[in-house]
């Protein structure tokens, strides 16, 4: 094998090497682009309103030219899509961070899950009051889905998502307990738990100091614990109806 042919071959194994950290390195920044146009998205979505906010506008925003902002997202819409969908997720992480924290088993079922309510109310509560917009991107996207199908479509199945998973956390912890919480109280639970979050959150859109901090967990516990009672499961595995 002459020298060309060595240099040759000790050059592609040179570019073999360094071909995975330079595509994770264009996967990190890729990410970061989109964190940094969704971010600017969202400040400028709440403070203006959908129709208001450019393209360009969010790409000045986040400090990129409209050719960044088009090759990470198709179009408005599906930048708004993927706003509609972090804000879901945020839910959904508050309710396994609140599951994690699971009170002793030793208590009855009424009042862990009744805490475990509280403790959801008091987490989504704060995430309001730390970012007002919150609750004013969830009315624009329930505004704009309602006259786009395509988006309407997506953004009922993302929010299907959360409630099957607040019904599985209310299921799990009835379980835990050795009673079987029916599919139709699970969903009816955390149904009613998802249009208290965004009634009281729009409320506070109006008037923040007619919406106390401990409102939401406190309906929450009340609404879990009292739906519980009145069904029979007190806690007592032989009192399921």
């Amino acid at each position: 094998m002459n020298t060309s042919s060595i240099r040759f071959l000790g050059y592609c194994a040179g570019v073999e090497q360094q071909s995975e950290p330079v595509a994770r390195q264009r996967r990190v920044r890729k990410a970061e682009v989109r964190a940094r146009i969704l971010a600017a998205a969202r400040e400028l979505f709440a403070s203006r309103g959908f129709d208001r906010v450019s393209l360009e506008q969010i790409a000045e925003a986040a400090g990129f030219s409209k050719g960044a902002v088009y090759s990470n997202f198709a179009g408005k819409d599906e930048l708004f899509f993927e706003l509609a969908e972090s804000i879901v997720d945020e839910r959904i992480g508050v309710l396994r961070r609140s599951a994690a924290a699971r009170t002793d088993d030793d208590v009855p079922l009424v009042p862990r899950l009744s805490d475990l309510a509280r403790r959801i109310g008091a987490e989504l509560g704060a995430i309001g009051r730390a970012d007002p917009a919150w609750q004013r991107l969830s009315l624009e996207f329930w505004l704009r889905g309602h006259g786009n199908p395509e988006l309407h479509q997506r953004l009922t199945d993302k929010r299907r998502l959360l409630h099957a998973r607040i019904a599985e956390v209310f299921q799990a912890e009835t379980h835990a307990a050795g009673i079987e919480l029916s599919g139709t109280d699970a969903h009816t639970l955390a149904l009613a738990v998802v249009a208290l979050s965004n009634g009281l959150g729009f409320e506070s859109i109006i008037d923040a100091d007619a919406v106390p901090p401990d409102l939401l967990g406190e309906l929450f516990s009340r609404l879990v614990g009292g739906m519980l009672a009145q069904s029979g499961l007190d806690g007592d595995p032989t009192a399921q109806t």
